[in-house]
């Protein structure tokens, strides 16, 4: 494998923990561009990984010519990002999930679009496909795979009005994104933590200060979702933890939640006792109830005030 040449137009982040074997698969996917001329810098976050993951972090970055490994001593995505962010040179900032395969063709496709979105645009998102081998999340209802952050639109454009993307497989602008601070360390998973939506908080910041958000389905990735992520356990927490986010993403930006977001909450919470009534089979119902759950339990903490204990069990790690 040749060494790459460096583009200074883009650096591509991945953040890893304790996932050497699904790291492994993202590079070697994303080092199968190598046959094209242009070749952007490409750094690994290493995020507090055990000693043994470490150990095969480290040697895949000696592997994989040009990559450079940033080492976290505490865990944290967000911290991870802005680790990696701190370290890179591109004037674009691509972030790619560890456990995520990069088409063929996507590092011409992400120096394609940094050219051609227009001087306002600060963020490039792109599709977010389920792998082959997750063949049963095509029959899951709408809103279970929008919390896996399936991204699958079709086409291209300004998608400023009607944003959709996903911290999987999204570039920003380093400019803008160093501008706002990078990314909130209040918000981001750390460990099993399904507290999220620090790329949310940035979408939101970035556009009410009048910048752009482009779409393409061209750039694409698909995710290796883990076993997990299709029990119920895990998306009802995973629902929940989705209420709490939006809870303090409103408090980082300052706006006030809508009161017919917070009375569905109340109406949800004051139903606690009466939650596992909720039908399963009714998913749609059953995990806006949970998200409802989080975003008023969130909300009254930041109030100070006591708030119900109604999150579902942890899920296991993954």
């Amino acid at each position: 494998m040749p060494v790459p040449s460096q583009a200074a137009t883009l650096s591509i982040i991945i953040c890893t923990h304790d996932r050497p074997d699904l790291l492994a698969t993202c590079l070697e996917a994303l080092f199968a561009n190598h046959r094209h001329a242009a070749w952007p810098e490409v750094i690994v976050v290493d995020s507090a990984s055990g000693a043994p993951a470490r150990a095969r972090i480290e040697d895949m970055a000696r592997r994989f010519p040009g990559v450079t490994l940033v080492r976290e001593f505490m865990a944290g995505l967000s911290r991870a990002r802005n680790a990696g962010l701190a370290k890179a040179a591109g004037q674009w900032v691509a972030y790619l999930d560890d456990d995520t395969i990069p088409a063929p063709d996507w590092i011409p496709r992400a120096l394609e679009l940094t050219a051609s979105v227009p001087d306002d645009c600060a963020i490039i998102a792109g599709a977010v496909h389920p792998h082959a081998a997750n063949a049963r999340i095509r029959s899951l209802p709408p809103r279970w795979r929008q919390l896996l952050s399936i991204i699958e639109l079709e086409g291209q454009g300004d998608r400023t009005e009607a944003p959709s993307m996903c911290g999987a497989n999204v570039l920003f602008r380093r400019s803008e994104l160093l501008a706002v601070g990078g990314f909130p360390e209040t918000l981001g998973r750390v460990g099993t933590n399904l507290l999220s939506g620090e790329e949310k908080f940035i979408e939101q910041l970035l556009i009410g200060k009048g910048k752009r958000l482009w779409y393409s389905d061209r750039l694409r990735v698909d995710h290796q979702i883990a076993p997990t992520r299709l029990q119920w356990g895990w998306v009802t927490s995973r629902a929940y933890w989705e209420g709490a986010s939006d809870a303090q993403i409103a408090k980082l930006l300052g706006r006030p939640i809508p009161a017919m977001a917070l009375l569905k909450a109340a109406i949800g919470a004051g139903a606690y006792g009466l939650a596992h009534a909720v039908p399963r089979r009714q998913t749609e119902q059953a995990l806006r109830f949970w998200y409802n759950i989080g975003l008023l339990a969130h909300h009254l903490r930041i109030l100070g005030a006591p708030s119900p204990q109604a999150a579902p069990v942890s899920p296991v790690k993954q």
